[in-house]
């Protein structure tokens, strides 16, 4: 019924204007193609589809319905959270062994850029960020994020707005630290992973997935960076 899929970092996940050709839901449909599940012109009325969205330049878990009833089920299930969504980020900082950022986000849909505020602002939405601290140095954090709410670049503007931005971002980052990072790592991208998804217990079409926790491991060059930051313990996935 569905495909769960380790994007990397760099691959745009669905077309925009930007982004028209190679893109990873046209890669899984041709997946499907030549594994005789997909035929084009078969069924005009529906094709599969990605069900959630990853930033581009973020990597991780990406979930893709193969038939109608899976995205109808899929894109049902994450609308009303029953599907826990866990990310692991590199921030500047030391941060508190755990913590939550509980905001107000409005989008700024001009440069497609978010806006957090302490307080609520006209047409702003409250957001609510978990973290857990796994590792830290004297200048960087390693973290798990639980986002309670999904919001458009929730997990990069909420960091930057408590003042510890997510290592390599170019749109909410410190650009002292991404050189430096580019320089000593050739690392170019944000260190945001979507490494963990779970499916709560729930009846109905999905029944065979309840409590199933499904993982996508750090990409080579995100685990050297933090095995040389904080060591090798800190890479666990």
């Amino acid at each position: 019924n569905i495909i769960i899929c380790n994007k990397p970092a760099g691959l745009a996940v669905q077309k925009d204007f930007k982004n028209k050709e190679n893109v990873l839901n046209d890669q899984l449909l041709f997946y499907l193609f030549e594994k005789g599940e997909y035929l084009p012109g078969n069924d005009s009325a529906f094709t599969p589809s990605i069900c959630n969205r990853l930033d581009r330049n973020t990597s991780g878990i990406v979930l893709f319905g193969k038939n109608f009833r899976a995205v109808q089920e899929l894109n049902a299930v994450i609308k009303n959270r029953k599907i826990d969504k866990f990310y692991l980020t590199l921030v500047v900082g030391v941060l508190k062994d755990e913590g939550s950022i509980e905001a107000y986000h409005l989008k700024e849909n001009k440069n497609n850029k978010a806006e957090i505020f302490a307080e609520n602002k006209d047409q702003s939405k409250k957001i609510i960020t978990k973290y857990k601290t796994l590792s830290k140095s004297e200048k960087y954090s390693l973290a798990e994020v639980e986002l309670i709410t999904g919001k458009t670049h929730q997990i990069r503007a909420g960091f930057q707005f408590i003042k510890h931005c997510v290592v390599g971002d170019k749109k909410y980052g410190d650009l002292a630290v991404n050189r430096y990072f580019k320089e000593k790592f050739d690392f170019d991208n944000q260190f945001l992973h979507a490494y963990k998804v779970v499916f709560n217990d729930f009846d109905g079409f999905f029944g065979y997935l309840s409590g199933k926790e499904f993982f996508a491991p750090l990409d080579e060059k995100k685990k050297k960076i933090a095995v040389d930051l904080f060591g090798e313990g800190s890479v666990l996935f």
